[in-house]
């Protein structure tokens, strides 16, 4: 079980590779191959059946909380693509999108990058549920400001 998606249909344990992190954060060119292969089982365009767009949110979701950005990001990237245009879906996506972007640049020690990232991150979820939406993709809003500590400057975000 996440904390953002409540029933996810698998859980850390079922897709990410055990033990330490096997790559540089950051760092594409060494992405784990079990992470990969994950990657490409769910994701990829010759699956004999495609995942649904909540599947594979909830998919990101676990790589997001495990701490594995990157794949997180390529997952809700699908899924974003597909969206309508200026949909409570694309915006919340790319929300989500921006926070992997801020977490991965933290990470990597350039606080001021992840801080703007944030703020962004923020704006966009805003709009994503301004029109009042309890959920996206049975997720709440409160469900992701956690994710959101570390990344306050004198101006919070």
């Amino acid at each position: 079980m996440t904390l953002l998606v409540k029933e996810a249909p698998y859980s850390a344990a079922d897709i990410l590779p055990q033990g330490p992190m096997h790559r540089r954060v950051g760092d594409r060119d060494c992405i784990h191959a079990e992470t990969k292969r994950t990657i490409e089982l769910f994701m990829g365009r010759d699956d004999r059946v495609s995942l649904k767009s909540l599947e594979k949110v909830s998919l990101g979701c676990v790589f997001f909380e495990a701490g594995y950005y990157w794949e997180a990001h390529e997952v809700w990237e699908g899924v974003w693509l597909e969206c309508l245009p200026n949909s409570a879906e694309k915006f919340f996506l790319q929300a989500m999108i921006q926070l992997t972007n801020a977490k991965l640049k933290k990470d990597l020690g350039r606080f001021d990058a992840a801080v703007r990232l944030g703020k962004l991150s923020r704006a966009l979820l805003e709009q994503a549920f301004s029109g009042k939406v309890e959920s996206i993709y049975q997720i709440r809003l409160a469900d992701i400001t956690p994710f959101f500590e570390g990344f306050k400057s004198n101006n919070d975000i």
